[in-house]
């Protein structure tokens, strides 16, 4: 058994300690300080690893957008996405990005913000963590947050400590902030970080909100029954006084709109839901956190059982409002997003708890690595076994006498836990990124399924093993007496930092179809004929619509995220995603669902002239660009040639009286 004789510290929560700890809290970080070297640049090459600049892509082109909105308001007066309201309205967020993008440009303003919203973050949750174990374990927290798989809720879209831009790192720092307040019982400072976090993000701050109801509750529940129940009356009758956005709590959302939303945004309806896979990925992170709450006391217990039992009411409400009833308030406002702070937590009760049970016996060691496992086999199995090692940890630790394993027992268990490993977690790999490839539809597919696995291995928990294994062998030699590991370890630590360094994709994501050169020329050649209020559909890319020639773009999924926060959106979006499907465009299939996109795919039609024609027929659109080359229609043409491309700009006004004779292919 490993013994980390110069790296424990044992601190415990302020009410009780747990079995075999000793109770001070004061002076018991004696062990590795935290500023040594080694484990800083660890540390720092794990976060660069974990989160790459790669400039504006994700989520960010919504923000960014909205922020050149603010910039150039008659430019984008006609997108879709503004048209009836957008996502700017529920946040403070533009206050700050518009005047650095005014100041500094686009894709430098993003990077200075995202890096001012990863160090808030990264602060809050040392903090945080370092309420709960310090020294040794406190680095172990922040390896497992930094690196192991932060995704929750369904279809993996969403995952806190994200590596682009949104107000969600601000709203999830801002949160945490609050919750170690509560800790240290400033529940005014906690309401005033709580009320930021909301002003920020809400629906982020929701997990924050019923984090503190239920932690508080616990010491004073009729002071907190009370305010419940008031705040319940009160938006009970703001929603009578149709008070906005209370009043939605009384609508249920027609068959129309939910339908565009079910197919457009199913991540948001319950029916919509991989259940399977979704409640697996639940399962695992709350059996982690409620192992720890049902064998810690005092503290440690309120708060692992606070965010348990936040993460598990969001799933009800959600189950309520939008399995049950498709009320409009509960599609929008999202309960089940209460589980970033579930996944969150779930790392710092796997660090609490091998701070606590490691040196408890070989039991608890194969019950601690069975609960590793079962994260990284979330996908298949991993709901199961977090649920059955977790009870079994919580039997042992309240077992006046504890099973004892043989070596050869336990060696027989690791090589089980090991072999399922192989069974479930490596094939799970292997399908994800062959599905990957598959919707690429490029040539060089062993090439690009090679990195592709690469990226799943990592991003499924295979890059934290990586650094579990070198922040292990580093902190090691702390416990030897020869210059020798020490030296070693430095050299590993400067090697992963300049790896990081290295590998980190500064280029700009604004547009990957083109380089520098080619979008110079694109605007210098498309933007003279294009004024600032018209509408553009540019094929598949509504990026290059907005951040290369600065207009308003016609359809596609990005714009659509917004749907379910307004009807109109989704309907108008369904007129116009219609008009490019039957055009043939790849854009116009806005499903999550892989296996009905790939069906629906197979369905497009070719694009010919006779659709373009069709398309122009709309009156809202104005310019269309394509790659297609038709042979005629076209009002200018800009070539890509690092890419061999041509992108062809085509005049809707002289194309509407068309009336066209053939069809000649595209080539």
């Amino acid at each position: 058994m490993i013994r980390w004789r110069h790296l424990h510290s044992w601190p415990t929560g302020s009410s009780g300690a747990a079995p075999g700890i000793a109770a001070a809290r004061a002076g018991a970080d004696t062990a590795m300080a935290s500023t040594d070297p080694v484990i800083v640049l660890l540390l720092l090459a794990f976060w660069l690893f974990a989160h790459p600049w790669v400039g504006i892509w994700h989520d960010t082109h919504l923000y960014a957008v909205q922020a050149m909105r603010h910039l150039l308001p008659a430019e984008f007066e006609h997108d879709l996405y503004f048209m009836f309201g957008s996502q700017d309205a529920f946040t403070i967020f533009s206050s700050l990005y518009v005047p650095l993008v005014a100041a500094l440009g686009l894709e430098p303003a993003t990077g200075l913000l995202l890096l001012c919203a990863h160090l808030a973050w990264a602060i809050a949750a040392t903090v945080l963590v370092r309420y709960f174990v310090r020294g040794f374990h406190l680095c172990l927290a922040l390896v497992l947050l930094v690196t192991m798989p932060g995704s929750y809720g369904p279809y993996e879209v969403f995952g806190f400590s994200e590596s682009f831009l949104t107000p969600r790192p601000f709203a999830e720092a801002l949160t945490l902030a609050a919750i170690a307040c509560v800790l240290h019982r400033k529940l005014a400072a906690a309401l005033l970080f709580l009320l930021a976090a909301f002003a920020f993000h809400p629906l982020m701050a929701l997990a924050g909100a019923a984090f503190v109801g239920i932690y508080v509750g616990f010491e004073r529940p009729r002071a907190v029954l009370g305010a419940t129940l008031l705040g319940a009356l009160g938006m009970l009758l703001l929603g009578y006084w149709r008070v906005a956005p209370f009043d939605r709590l009384f609508i249920t959302m027609d068959p129309a709109w939910f339908e565009q939303v079910a197919i457009t945004a199913s991540l948001v309806t319950w029916e919509g839901w991989d259940l399977v896979k979704t409640l697996n990925h639940a399962a695992v992170a709350l059996g982690v956190v409620f192992t720890a709450a049902l064998s810690a006391r005092g503290t440690e217990r309120r708060f692992f059982l606070s965010v348990a039992l936040g993460g598990v009411a969001g799933l009800l409400v959600s189950w309520i409002g939008t399995g049950l009833t498709h009320n409009v308030l509960m599609l929008q406002i999202q309960p089940w997003r209460t589980l970033w702070l579930v996944q969150w937590s779930a790392y710092l009760a796997a660090a609490w708890l091998v701070r606590t049970y490691w040196r408890e016996g070989r039991t608890f060691q194969l019950l601690l690595a069975a609960l590793l496992i079962a994260t990284l086999t979330r996908d298949s199995i991993g709901g199961i076994l977090a649920a059955l090692a977790g009870a079994a940890l919580v039997w042992q630790t309240r077992s006046h006498r504890p099973i004892a394993l043989s070596r050869t027992a336990a060696i027989l268990a690791y090589g089980l836990l090991i072999t399922l490993t192989l069974l479930f977690w490596i094939p799970a790999l292997n399908t994800q990124a062959m599905q990957m490839v598959a919707m690429a539809r490029r040539p060089d597919t062993q090439h690009l399924l090679l990195s592709t696995w690469l990226w799943n291995f990592t991003r499924g928990g295979g890059g934290a093993l990586c650094a579990l294994a070198l922040f292990l062998f580093a902190a090691k030699y702390h416990a030897k007496g020869s210059k020798l590991p020490h030296l070693i370890a430095f050299g590993m630590a400067i090697s992963a930092l300049g790896t990081a360094l290295i590998t980190l994709n500064r280029s700009s994501a604004f547009w990957s179809g083109a380089d520098d050169a080619t979008r110079k020329a694109i605007q210098e050649t498309f933007l003279p004929h294009i004024p600032a209020n018209k509408v553009v559909y540019w094929e598949e890319d509504v990026k290059a619509s907005w951040f290369i020639l600065h207009r308003s773009n016609y359809a596609s999924s990005t714009q659509l995220v917004g749907l379910v926060f307004n009807r109109y959106t989704a309907l108008e979006g369904q007129r116009r995603m219609l008009q490019l499907r039957s055009f043939g465009m790849r854009d116009s299939v806005a499903v999550m669902n892989e296996t009905q996109r790939t069906l629906a795919l197979q369905q497009l039609p070719r694009p010919s002239f006779a659709g373009l024609v069709r398309l122009c027929q709309d009156p809202v659109l104005d310019f269309v660009v394509q790659t297609y080359d038709y042979r005629q229609g076209f009002l200018a043409q800009v070539v890509d040639q690092q890419h061999k491309t041509t992108y062809y700009l085509h005049d809707c006004r002289t194309l509407r009286p068309a009336i066209p004779t053939a069809q000649p292919a595209p080539t």
